[in-house]
């Protein structure tokens, strides 16, 4: 429990109407949600404004509402009015909490792919340097052995606040995070201040909210420009376009850069040797700043997308002071990351490989991979997530016919958008001479430059698995770790994973009972 007029000092500018010494037990923007003693604080939201729901919240028993605007009549609750309730409310959680960040070292990863893998390195990384560290993204919130389901990659900040302050009494010492370009431009972590932020690279996803590609890029450099501590390091991939820019822009603010890439000749990290293999990739890394000395790197993780999550944690953890030899055993320990290039083992003469792969960059470079590897045919069934930016649809065709032989488009997460829109999208994408074959005659006619269209995901797979032959790889793009599908607003239990496990027990139960 928490003093009304303790929790607003730290917010700069306030108007205040009524008892300010109260006491507050919990803090909400839920109106639904409000208990008794609670602070609702009304946000403006892209679906729906807090400020619709105050009198709600009051009647609920909230004691004190935080708000932009003064509420239309007068209700028996205190008042405090904020410039920006978003904002406040991002303080006022951590104040809640008395501050939990405040003895703690944050690391900060943005960027539209890799942010995951990149994260689980550098966590890695520091448990080997006997630092308690919490991870917080996609894949949920970690710690000392403990795991909670993410809803969002970074959460809210009343949940985001709660986390770190159990993160603090478990003893936690540091904490790598995921910040997604959504709460950068929410201010989910307003007032969070980060020793270290890193910038993997940046392509096209989530026009649907940022309308443009300068709106999103501006959303992922308020990382760098608002929340980096002085005096501390930036993080950031050289080899990407926006990359470049981000550094140019930093070093012009005098902000400390440091530059990684395999590409790059002016990178300050970089590659010097690296063999990428089957079973995994053996580097050397050189490091010019802030000491210069060379890496060998060990790991079992594939594809050179995989190359530049680890060159980019090795960076980090230079930065951060962790030792050579504990960077790489850091590395080493990173057997698989969940949904990314992860293989789902069966007993077959062909390759099943599931990846969370759901913008065109991503897709490309994750079949890029898998082409190297595949002797035979590369069999990619995706589809394209409902009430997200459709701009994307074709381009993931696009994508997905570079380097794929057969294409099988299917449903990701529909939403309440119609799947068969959704498709049409993404069929608008496919090259001329890509041929359209019936889902029935493809086992026959599927050869290269060949797709079909089903809409049931479950179905799309088990074709998929029936057409494999020896040696060919089966890809299941789009939803990697995720057990469920959104269909409608409803959530269903969908694992690809499982799936084809199920499917492909099936296929091979009908095949032996048709042996005479």
């Amino acid at each position: 429990m928490r003093i009304l007029r303790d929790l607003i000092a730290c917010i700069d500018e306030t108007q205040c109407n009524g008892n300010i010494d109260i006491p507050i037990k919990t803090i909400c923007t839920n109106s639904k949600k409000v208990q008794p003693d609670s602070l609702f604080v009304a946000v403006r939201g892209t679906r729906m404004d807090g400020h619709n729901f105050i009198e709600e919240a009051v009647k609920n028993g909230a004691t004190a509402v935080v708000c932009e605007n003064p509420p239309p009549k007068r209700l028996p609750a205190t008042t405090v009015i904020v410039p920006d309730s978003a904002k406040a409310l991002a303080l006022l959680s951590a104040a809640f909490h008395s501050f939990p960040t405040k003895n703690m070292k944050l690391i900060g990863i943005t960027g539209t792919n890799g942010k995951t893998t990149t994260a689980i390195l550098i966590e890695q990384m520091l448990q080997s340097w006997a630092i308690n560290t919490g991870r917080i993204g996609t894949l949920g919130y970690c710690w000392n052995h403990r795991s909670i389901k993410a809803s969002l990659t970074t959460p809210d900040p009343v949940i985001l606040q709660e986390i770190f302050s159990e993160m603090k009494n478990d003893g936690v010492e540091a904490v790598v995070m995921e910040v997604s370009s959504h709460a950068l431009a929410q201010n989910r972590i307003h007032g969070c201040l980060y020793d270290l932020c890193l910038f993997t690279n940046l392509s096209q996803d989530h026009l649907d909210y940022h309308k443009t590609m300068e709106d999103y890029f501006t959303a992922k450099e308020r990382l760098f420009l608002e929340h980096l501590k002085p005096g501390r390091w930036a993080v950031v991939n050289a080899d990407d376009p926006y990359g470049k820019r981000l550094i140019e822009d930093l070093r012009n603010l005098n902000i400390k850069v440091i530059s990684y890439g395999i590409d790059s000749k002016v990178a300050d990290v970089k590659v010097t040797a690296m063999d990428c293999s089957t079973s995994g990739l053996e580097m050397e890394i050189e490091t010019l700043r802030p000491i210069p000395q060379k890496i060998y790197i060990n790991s079992s993780l594939l594809g050179s997308l995989n190359a530049y999550n680890i060159l980019a944690s090795v960076a980090a953890g230079v930065v951060l002071g962790i030792p050579r030899e504990t960077i790489a055993e850091g590395v080493r320990k990173v057997t698989k990351v969940e949904g990314r290039l992860e293989p789902v083992p069966i007993p077959a003469d062909f390759n099943l490989i599931v990846d969370y792969a759901h913008t065109p960059d991503a897709m490309e470079k994750v079949l890029q991979c898998l082409r190297e590897w595949t002797e035979g045919k590369l069999i990619v069934v995706f589809g394209c997530g409902g009430d997200r930016d459709p701009t994307k649809r074709p381009l993931m065709a696009q994508a997905a016919t570079r380097f794929g032989d057969v294409v099988i488009i299917t449903s990701d997460n529909p939403r309440t958008e119609d799947p068969q829109q959704i498709i049409d999208h993404i069929v608008a994408g496919m090259p001329s001479h890509w041929k359209y074959v019936d889902p029935e005659r493809i086992v026959i006619q599927g050869r290269k430059s060949s797709y079909t269209v089903i809409p049931d995901r479950k179905e799309a797979i088990r074709l998929a698995l029936t057409i494999a032959e020896r040696n060919d790889t089966v890809f299941l793009g789009g939803k990697g770790h995720e057990t469920y599908q959104i269909i409608g607003t409803q959530h269903y239990p969908f694992d690809d994973r499982k799936v084809a496990l199920e499917c492909f027990r099936e296929i091979n139960n009908l095949r032996l009972s048709k042996i005479p």
